[in-house]
Parts: C-alpha cells; sequence; structure tokens
C-alpha cells in the first residue's frame, strides 16, 4: 500500500507541475492579466480577484485531471510488468510451437526415404506372390490335367483289359475274332501311347489260324 501511495503521490506531482509550468494555460493567462493590467489600468484588487477566481477554477481542473491521469498512469503502469509478462510466456510458447513443427518436419523428412524403401520392398513381395500365384495356378492346371489323363487312361486301360480278355477267351474257344475287335484293341492301345509312340497300327487286323 505504502508503494502504491508513494508512486501515485509522485506521478500526481510530476503532471501538476507540468500543468503550471511555463507555456502552459494558466501561465499565459497570468501573462495575458498584466498586459491588460498595463494596458487598460485595473486595479490591483480587481487584478487579483481576477487572478484568485481562475486559479481557483484552473485548480480544481487540475488537480481533477491530475487526479486521473496519475491513476490511469499509475494503473498502467501496474499493468505493464504483468503485460510483459504475458506477451513474454505466449512469445516463448510460440516458439516451443515452431520448434516441434520444425521437429516434426525433420522427423517426417528422415522418415520419408525407409517409408519409400518399405514401399519398394512390400512391391517386390507382391510381385514374388503373384508370380508364386501363377506358378501355383499353372501346377494345379497341370496335376488337374493329368489327374483328368490318368482317369481316361484308366478307363481306357480296363477297357482294353476286357477286350483283351474277351479276344483270348474267344480265340482258346476256337472262334475267330472279328478283326474290327481287333482294330478296337489296337485303338484303345495306341490312343494310351499316342504321346510316346507313333505309327503303331498295324495295316491288317484279322488273325488267322
Amino acid at each position: 500500500m505504502a508503494d502504491f501511495k508513494e508512486a501515485y503521490s509522485e506521478i500526481y506531482r510530476r503532471v501538476l507541475g507540468d500543468t503550471m509550468a511555463a507555456d502552459t494555460p494558466y501561465q499565459k493567462f497570468t501573462a495575458k492579466i498584466d498586459e491588460y493590467f498595463e494596458k487598460y489600468g485595473l486595479a490591483n484588487d480587481k487584478k487579483f480577484e481576477m487572478l484568485c477566481s481562475t486559479l481557483v477554477s484552473m485548480t480544481q481542473s487540475v488537480t481533477t485531471s491530475s487526479q486521473e491521469i496519475a491513476l490511469r498512469l499509475l494503473s498502467e503502469s501496474e499493468e505493464l510488468p504483468l503485460r510483459k509478462q504475458q506477451l513474454e510466456a505466449q512469445t516463448n510458447l510460440l516458439g516451443k510451437q515452431i520448434e516441434t513443427e520444425q521437429l516434426k518436419i525433420d522427423l517426417q523428412r528422415q522418415r520419408m526415404p525407409l517409408e519409400i524403401e518399405q514401399l519398394k520392398l512390400q512391391k517386390d513381395m507382391l510381385a514374388a506372390q503373384i508370380d508364386k500365384t501363377r506358378g501355383d495356378l499353372a501346377l494345379a492346371k497341370a496335376q488337374q490335367e493329368a489327374i483328368n489323363r490318368q482317369v481316361k487312361d484308366n478307363r481306357l486301360i480296363k477297357g482294353g483289359s476286357v477286350i483283351g480278355d474277351f479276344l483270348q477267351n474267344t480265340l482258346n474257344g476256337g472262334l475267330v475274332v472279328p478283326s474290327d475287335m481287333n482294330k478296337v484293341l489296337f485303338n484303345i492301345i495306341a490312343t494310351l501311347l499316342k504321346d510316346e509312340l507313333t505309327n503303331i497300327m498295324p495295316g491288317n487286323f484279322e488273325i488267322k489260324k
């Protein structure tokens, strides 16, 4: 409280003194009264009365204004350090935010090459998976074709075996086997061996005793 009174008094005295100093309206007014006194021969009591009236009026106005100015300046002077601290804190916070954003940018720049390399590796892995899948599909297709051929061949072998047994039994019974039946048997054999042998079909299918 003492510091407040001392600061207020100092500001008030300074403002009041500046108001009553040379070249102020009060000093100019008193000089103008002296001029009129010399020019028009006003009585000293009249001059004194005018000066007193003016001094009282101006003193009241100046005192009120000085008090208002002193209070405002004192209030502003007390707010300035706090405002300064707030601005400094805000500046420091902004500086930290800028540093943080810069660190994020630097980190992102460092991560970009690694992320690009990872993307390349993922691309290569996907390409390898695609190639493997294509190979698996081709293998599955070949296996399916082999299975289908095996089923067909088994049927032909079974049919050829039945026909062969029939022909053998017919021959054993002393009967003549028709040439068309012999041709069927050879056709079955030729079909089974068409990928390994060619031109295995005989020209004559008759069997003679």
